[in-house]
């Protein structure tokens, strides 16, 4: 069907993705072939992770969510705020943590995936990606400097990105955070996910990254809507 994959995870033997603009779902053994299934609401989509047994999945504008132990059936649940977009979800140290766009700075915490409680990241910065890695929940945002980082995805720390820019994805993998930057074509890494640097080239591409994730070694960059992509180099000075 069309529409499906603003956002896709792995767990439980099973690929999973959901789009933020319909109530439809997908789910794979291969990443290959493909089922269709049905979210309990449109909208819940913006993104998905899975971890604690469960797939988690957060919405657009909505204090809605799902979740499900098997990525087909999923049961609908309630964020602890409204009017947000619930831009990230991820899994790290025993709790999902999701963090939204919005004026509040609002992040949210759960132990199970069901129950949420509401936080607080900064108000300053309009918070659009979440990963784990290294001990640490890391955030980052849009048309700022700062970036975000936590231990226990309730307390948040502010620090510092290499420039003034809209931070829209963030990753680990291999000891490292990688940033992209949609405005800039530029992106950072870092290895604690407090003090990052600049990739000291631009991505080879003349559109913006919106994603990055990590796999087999590699950190991958793509931008939306669209075949483009690129690899960051081992040496992180160069993406090709």
């Amino acid at each position: 069907a069309s529409g499906i994959g603003n956002s896709v995870c792995y767990g439980a033997g099973k690929f999973v993705a959901v789009n933020y603009s319909s109530n439809i779902a997908a789910y794979s053994t291969d990443g290959i072939n493909w089922t269709q299934t049905t979210m309990p609401a449109s909208g819940i989509g913006n993104s998905v992770c899975y971890g604690a047994g469960k797939f988690v999945a957060v919405a657009n504008s909505d204090n809605v969510a799902a979740y499900s132990t098997d990525g087909i059936n999923w049961t609908q649940t309630t964020m602890p705020a409204s009017r947000y977009d619930w831009g990230s979800v991820c899994y790290g140290a025993g709790k999902f943590v999701a963090i939204a766009s919005g004026v509040e700075g609002v992040a949210a915490y759960s132990t199970d995936g069901i129950n949420w409680t509401k936080t607080t990241i900064s108000d300053e910065v309009w918070w659009y990606s979440v990963c784990y890695g290294a001990g640490k929940f890391v955030a980052v945002g849009g048309s700022d400097d700062r970036a975000a980082y936590s231990k226990d995805g309730i307390n948040w720390t502010l620090t510092t990105l290499p420039a003034n820019k809209t931070w829209l994805s963030v990753c680990y993998g291999n000891g490292k955070f990688v940033a992209v930057s949609r405005t800039g074509n530029i992106a950072a890494y870092s290895t604690d996910g407090i003090n990052w640097t600049q990739i000291q080239t631009t991505l080879p591409t003349s559109a913006a990254p919106s994603y990055v994730c990590y796999g087999t070694g590699k950190f991958v960059a793509i931008v939306f809507r669209s075949k483009v992509a690129a690899y960051l180099k081992d040496s992180f000075d160069e993406w090709a």
